[in-house]
């Protein structure tokens, strides 16, 4: 039950749309906004190196993804759209990984 109630609440989150499309980004937090996916590269070597494959190319897209996406910010743009996924898969295989393994703790504690 509480599996169908999260999942719908994730499926709604990534597919209903807001009425942020006018809202107008200054350049200056376009590219500080950019720049904020670079600490993630530390968590793809760790991820890499600890044999989590599955996220650490979700990580490596999202990556490479998040910062095209507010660089040249669009709201509901196909970058948009996809940023929003990769986040979203990520906290999901997170989630599953910490429920289903017992030393998903120490795999958090390690990174």
């Amino acid at each position: 039950m509480i599996f169908k109630s999260l999942f719908y609440k994730l499926v709604k989150l990534l597919f209903t749309t807001n009425t942020y499309n006018n809202y107008i980004v200054p350049q200056k937090n376009k590219y500080i906004l950019s720049l904020a996916s670079i600490w993630i590269l530390p968590l793809i070597y760790k991820t890499y190196i600890s044999n989590h494959l599955i996220l650490s190319v979700i990580l490596t897209k999202l990556c490479i993804i998040s910062p095209l996406f507010w660089y040249n910010y669009k709201h509901n743009s196909l970058l948009h759209k996809i940023d929003k996924y990769l986040a979203i898969s990520c906290y999901i295989y997170l989630f599953i990984f910490f429920y289903c393994n017992s030393s998903g703790l120490f795999f958090i504690i390690y990174i």
